[in-house]
């Protein structure tokens, strides 16, 4: 690798953009570009207005978003300099929704290895590699679970610091999850393998909040609020819905509605289309989903002006018609018949 000069951003663009298309495993190469990289990150310094690193949204510039993208890797390493990215990692996970929202995001398309068909005058194919993508499917699965768990440990430790524990057998008079930084609040229903700990889930029924997040970013919702929608708890199912309220942009695009939030939504239509729910994801902790019949509709009430409209049809990711679903019922009677009658025009 030729020596790149850390104070000129387009050396660094054209480093990425490489590594992008051409990506490296754990070889002797990955050494030299992830100092370079950090390098470079580290150079960047915290926002003036509220003091903390932003690496992943929209008050980072794209080489510095695209830095931190290929130095998720990281986490697999052990050092001085590795806990010091660690630790700047976690100021932005408690104070700024915008970079958790981007970093799951990274997390996701950095993996991805695909190839798309683009027409134009002629058809040609354009191979799209991320950074990555050089691993084994499974080395993959193995690293970000693992990520998943230390921020389940970013989530529990920060709101340990505002006196809202899993292990407390009630919740200190007063306090609830509005008590604690909405950013790690958003992270919990952001990352599904976080929400799905056991202990993240007894924190949210212990501590329900009586009213939504009014600094959380309103679109689009985090996923982790398709499985709230539907839970056990009745303050729990209120606040979720509460939260969906405060969506402007419905229902979301097929372009945003990827990752995450087809793992939500296939565990929604397990609910809707089984007599017993069952988790989504294997090996996962099961969900404590309502089984009150009203309650179900209800939710999915809640969630129907969410949903691109592909996806209430048979389709690639599912084998279910929700709107033959949805008509079946509509002979009921009760406070059922009349959600679905208020929400059939939508299908």
């Amino acid at each position: 690798m030729l020596p790149i000069n850390i104070n000129d951003p387009r050396q660094l663009q054209a480093l990425l953009e490489r590594l992008r298309h051409e990506p490296i495993g754990s070889e002797g190469s990955t050494n030299n570009a992830m100092k370079v990289i950090l390098d470079y990150l580290f150079k960047v310094p915290v926002t003036p207005s509220d003091g903390v690193y932003h690496w992943f949204c929209q008050r980072a510039d794209s080489v510095t978003q695209e830095a931190a993208t290929f130095l998720i890797r990281l986490f697999a390493y052990d050092s001085q300099r590795v806990d010091d990215w660690r630790l700047r990692m976690k100021t932005f996970l408690a104070s700024c929704c915008d970079c958790v929202r981007g970093l799951q995001e990274a997390k996701r398309t950095s993996q991805e290895t695909c190839v798309h068909l683009v027409v134009s005058f002629a058809a040609f194919l354009t191979r799209r590699l991320r950074y990555l993508a050089a691993f084994p499917l499974k080395t993959r699965q193995t690293f970000m679970r693992s990520f998943s768990s230390w921020e389940t440990t970013v989530f529990i430790d920060g709101l340990a610091a505002c006196r809202i524990s899993a292990e407390a057998t009630a919740s200190p008079a007063g306090v609830t999850l509005l008590d604690a930084p909405p950013a790690l609040v958003y992270l919990a229903l952001s990352n599904i393998d976080v929400l799905l700990d056991n202990r993240v889930l007894s924190i949210i029924a212990a501590y329900t909040p009586l009213s939504e997040f009014t600094s959380w970013p309103s679109d689009p919702p985090p996923p982790g609020l398709f499985y709230l929608s539907f839970h056990q708890n009745r303050s729990v199912r209120r606040w979720a819905e509460l939260q969906i309220m405060q969506c402007q942009h419905t229902p979301m695009s097929s372009e945003t509605f990827v990752g995450p939030y087809l793992t939500a939504f296939g565990a929604v239509v397990d609910v809707l289309t089984k007599s017993k729910p069952i988790p989504t994801l294997i090996s996962s902790p099961t969900f404590p989903f309502t089984q009150d019949t009203a309650s179900i509709w209800s939710g999915f009430v809640s969630i129907l002006r969410l949903l691109p409209r592909e996806y209430l049809r048979k389709g690639g990711w599912s084998s279910v018609d929700l709107r033959h679903v949805v008509a079946g019922h509509l002979h009921d009677i009760g406070p059922r018949a009349y959600l679905l009658m208020s929400k059939w025009a939508y299908l």
